[in-house]
């Protein structure tokens, strides 16, 4: 995918989440104007913004931002692909359920180290 595809990409999601251009640059510790420009298409994103998109958006499917493979969201914005909410309103083990979320992120980081290096190949 070009880079002008991935900042669509980023529009699309922007679109979606209804938060301003102004929430999402402070959520990923980007300037405002800077953001702006990135998402309008006048400047380049880098692969540290993709990066903190991808740890800080953990439900966009990293596929479908940076291959165009796939849905927007992981499994229906779950993160993981599993919906880690109990629906029954059951007891949750406490530590099942953080060593998921700890596996569940270092295979994210897996996946941003892997699109990293095809950024860095390109």
């Amino acid at each position: 995918m070009t880079e002008k595809e991935i900042i669509g990409k980023m529009n699309d999601f922007w679109a979606q989440s209804g938060k301003s251009k102004a929430e999402m640059s402070r959520e990923l510790g980007v300037d405002a104007g800077t953001f702006g420009n990135i998402l309008n298409g006048n400047r380049g994103v880098s692969a540290g913004l993709l990066s903190k998109f991808l740890e800080t958006y953990p439900s966009v499917s990293a596929e479908w931002l940076m291959r165009g493979v796939g849905s927007m969201f992981t499994a229906d914005g779950h993160v993981g692909g599993e919906n880690i909410a109990n629906n029954n309103n059951s007891q949750i083990n406490a530590g099942d359920t953080i060593n998921r979320l700890v596996s569940l992120l270092e295979e994210k980081d897996k996946q941003i180290n892997q699109l990293l290096q095809i950024l860095a190949s390109k």
